[in-house]
């Protein structure tokens, strides 16, 4: 299990897009995003709500959102973070997607890497290159005409697949009326297989049996936090550069400071607000305070591996000064995502990072206040 975890991230870092100078930037934090299908874009990145992509892309298309659905053509690969996501639109290229309920439904012309909590393939579904998937329960149709490698706890294959299977540490495999595998079925799990009438396997079955069952829904979260922090993270470097290499040197310039003041907000905001709010004079005052501070608080928890990133990237290679770019953020996100699965000693460094991230915030809008007054 820990082999493909690792095969899974590596695969993944190996194949992530490098973000292009000509990238078109879209982003609405608390709206959606609708591309009709008379638009085209280059390289494309998007972050909102609700998001909508019928246009084409002409190379990468990297997109975060709550909803996101992706009707038209990518010609290069696709890198998506979502809650709901639905791909529908052909990729001409490699497609790394996760989320919590993800629907494949389009021709991917490469590989497909994909972690959720549910993850279908329907019968429209057509991978030519390889399938690699983590998730809860996953359901394959359609044709995969490259191998596949998963690990979830229900897997139900109902499609053809025309390479072989290797399904580690699974609770349940089924292979519905129709599927046929023409490889090798290799599966570890504490039940056999169910290979229903109809179904078949061309090739070997090698069946290991084990006594634990399924904890993937142990680690698949970190997988998707991982990759929603960094397309997030992305997006941010991108729109606001010398914003983001500013506040990772004051955090690290004023990290005490900083960390101070988080903590104080952090705490004195919510009791402040809420007694505001209970008043009838302050109440407006309150509700804009505590709006203001929801606002901090999800922007510091979107930059807070930045900073982390920052400043391994610097000790590691000791640099004398700071950077905010792309790779930084990518580290900073992966190793953000490492440390939250370590008992308490994970916790206490993300909160510590996650301060001093609110504290620098705060520090700066308060900053702004006084310039724009005076």
């Amino acid at each position: 299990m820990r082999k493909l975890i690792l095969q899974f991230a590596v695969i993944t870092l190996m194949m992530l897009p490098i973000p292009a100078l000509a990238a078109e930037l879209k982003a609405n934090d608390g709206g959606d995003i609708n591309l009709s299908e008379s638009e085209s874009h280059k390289n494309l990145y998007l972050a909102g709500r609700t998001i909508t992509v019928d246009s084409t892309t002409e190379d990468d298309l990297v997109v975060a959102g709550a909803d996101v659905t992706v009707n038209g053509k990518v010609k290069n690969s696709i890198f998506a973070a979502s809650s709901t996501l639905n791909l529908n639109g052909e990729v001409e290229n490699n497609a790394r997607v996760a989320g919590s309920q993800v629907n494949i439904n389009n021709l991917i012309k490469e590989d497909l890497l994909v972690a959720g909590q549910d993850i279908t393939l329907t019968n429209k579904a057509q991978i030519d290159g390889d399938l690699m998937g983590v998730g809860e329960n996953i359901e394959i149709g359609g044709t995969i005409k490259g191998d596949v490698k998963l690990s979830g706890k229900n897997v139900v294959i109902s499609g053809n697949i025309k390479g072989n299977v290797l399904a580690k540490n699974v609770q349940s495999l089924k292979l519905q009326n129709g599927a046929v595998i023409e490889g090798n079925l290799n599966y570890s799990s504490k039940n056999e297989a169910i290979i229903t009438g109809g179904s078949k396997v061309i090739g070997l079955i090698e069946y290991q049996k084990i006594n634990r069952g399924w904890r993937g829904y142990q680690f698949w979260p970190s997988v998707v936090s991982f990759i929603s922090s960094f397309v997030l993270l992305l997006i941010i470097v991108f729109l606001a550069p010398k914003f983001s290499k500013k506040l990772v040197v004051a955090s690290y310039h004023s990290s005490l400071t900083s960390g101070l003041a988080g903590v104080a907000v952090l705490v004195g905001v919510p009791v402040a607000g809420f007694l505001l709010l209970i008043s009838t004079v302050g109440a407006k005052i309150g509700i804009v305070a505590f709006l203001l501070y929801l606002f901090v608080a999800i922007i510091a928890g979107a930059l807070a591996p930045l900073i982390m990133g920052a400043g391994i990237v610097k000790f590691v290679t000791r640099s004398k000064e700071f950077d905010a770019s792309w790779p930084i953020a990518l580290i900073g996100s992966l190793v953000f995502a490492l440390v939250s699965r370590i008992p308490y000693f994970g916790f206490v460094v993300e909160l510590v990072f996650y301060t001093i991230t609110f504290g620098t915030l705060i520090i700066w809008i308060i900053k702004k206040v006084k310039t724009n007054a005076s």
